[in-house]
């Protein structure tokens, strides 16, 4: 059975998070983080287990709402990868 952990970092100007697959060792699947909300300059980005860019977005985000709006979408997309790529492992 697969395992995973859901990593998430807060802060007054970031949110950050990271996806681990546990099993004998952990893998990790994704990362990525909105930056500097509330300030000039914003940036989502998300990237996969080999580090390549699923989402590279610059906007401005005003407040921490805004950026969970824009968060939980890249979230959903990913579970929805994973659980994809998942799937079509398990049948081979």
């Amino acid at each position: 059975m697969k395992h995973y952990i859901l990593c998430i970092n807060s802060g007054s100007s970031s949110i950050k998070f990271a996806l681990y697959q546990i099993q004998s060792t952990e893998k990790i699947i994704a990362s990525g983080a909105v930056e500097q909300i509330g300030l000039p300059g914003g940036w989502l980005w998300l990237k996969d287990g080999k580090d390549k860019f699923l989402v590279d977005s610059h906007k401005d985000f005003p407040d921490q709402n805004e950026a969970d709006q824009k968060r939980y979408p890249c979230r959903r997309n990913l579970y929805r990868r994973q659980h994809l790529h998942g799937s079509r492992n398990s049948h081979q």
